[in-house]
């Protein structure tokens, strides 16, 4: 996952959701987080300065499963891609697209930052 828009530079939080093609498996704990060895992040430097949330919600109805992603960083997202997701879809399941929706960035005083998207890369 990358930050696409060109105010990337100050953005310092995002929060997003995933739309998921119904053969993805996500593995979760009991609480619907995604496994800790299924979603990393990739930033540079200390990796201590960059914390994540995620949130599995199964598909009800209409509504695709999502996953919902928030990652905070005290520095700068680099616009090269943040984070890994690892997931599994079974054979013969055929050509998959994660959808990206709902996307809210915010700089390093909690403003919300225009104009950025979030690529799945």
């Amino acid at each position: 996952m990358n930050i696409q828009g060109t105010a990337a530079v100050s953005v310092r939080s995002v929060d997003f959701y995933l739309d998921l093609p119904p053969a993805v498996v996500i593995h979760t704990d009991p609480d619907g987080a995604v496994a800790a060895a299924d979603f990393s992040l990739t930033f540079s430097g200390d990796p201590t300065q960059a914390y994540f949330i995620t949130r599995y919600m199964p598909a009800s109805g209409n509504k695709p499963a999502q996953l919902h992603v928030i990652v905070v960083s005290t520095t700068a997202f680099p616009t090269v891609p943040f984070a890994i997701l690892r997931y599994y879809v079974p054979d013969g399941a055929g050509g998959m697209t994660v959808g990206v929706e709902s996307v809210t960035a915010f700089d390093g005083d909690g403003v919300t930052v225009a104009g950025i998207g979030v690529g799945s890369s």
